[in-house]
């Protein structure tokens, strides 16, 4: 074998050792984007569930759709516990969130509206409470578009803010406010409908909720409190990632 051909096969397989190192490299990368996109992705749905789950407790509406029978009294000292829990929560969480490069002012602002929330709860304000806790859940539509997230999940999350917000307000009687945040609900939800890269086996849950948010957006023009709450519970069950 010639000295061409040697060197020839040299650099082959210089060139081979290069492109394995740089294939491994680049699995290795996008394999660990993947697991912290999948870790984010879990946090998100803790905060989702956290909140709503708050928001929910302080109207006593539960999943079997009782809201017609529900308690009128605050529950505030298992309040108070679940918030403590978010704060535990969200020490750990901050830490993560911090590693997407999320702007920190808005990392230290939900800490401050936590805080705002435990003075509103401990003073027992309900209409400013749920307030917060709706301000506090945009924050969530703020911190999901700092990483590649699933199309389906950002549509979820920002859905979900104008549907709390709306809730929030109820007990305001600003319906036209209402009205406005559910209009903003069924827009952001429409992406789910109008996506084609949303996977087709969400597609009959998807059209499920958008029917439901449709029939809760004219509920707030007939301004029936029990019936928005109602049909309002119906909607966050019906969404597939949501967990008591």
């Amino acid at each position: 074998m010639n000295k061409k051909v040697i060197a020839i096969l040299s650099i082959l397989t210089f060139l081979l050792i290069i492109g394995s190192i740089i294939t491994l490299v680049y699995a290795t990368n996008n394999s660990n984007t993947n697991i912290k996109i999948e870790k984010t992705n879990s946090q998100i749905l803790y905060l989702d569930n956290e909140i709503t789950k708050i928001i929910n407790n302080i109207n006593n509406i539960s999943k079997d759709y009782n809201v017609f029978n529900r308690k009128q009294d605050v529950d505030w000292e298992s309040i108070e516990k679940d918030i403590c829990k978010l704060y535990s929560s969200w020490n750990s969480i901050i830490i993560d969130f911090n590693n997407l490069e999320i702007q920190n002012t808005t990392l230290t602002d939900f800490g401050k509206k936590l805080d705002d929330i435990s003075i509103s709860v401990k003073n027992k304000n309900k209409s400013l409470t749920l307030s917060n806790l709706a301000d506090l859940y945009y924050f969530l539509t703020l911190y999901i578009n700092y990483y590649k997230s699933d199309i389906q999940l950002k549509n979820n999350i920002n859905t979900k803010f104008f549907l709390i917000k709306a809730y929030s307000l109820v007990e305001t009687n600003n319906w036209t406010l209402i009205y406005e945040n559910l209009e903003n609900a069924v827009e952001a939800y429409y992406n789910n409908i109008s996506s084609i890269d949303i996977n087709n086996n969400n597609k009959f849950n998807n059209n499920k909720i958008y029917v439901s948010i449709k029939e809760l957006e004219n509920i707030s023009r007939v301004k029936d409190i029990d019936l928005f709450y109602l049909k309002y519970s119906i909607i966050m069950n019906n969404f597939n990632y949501y967990e008591d």
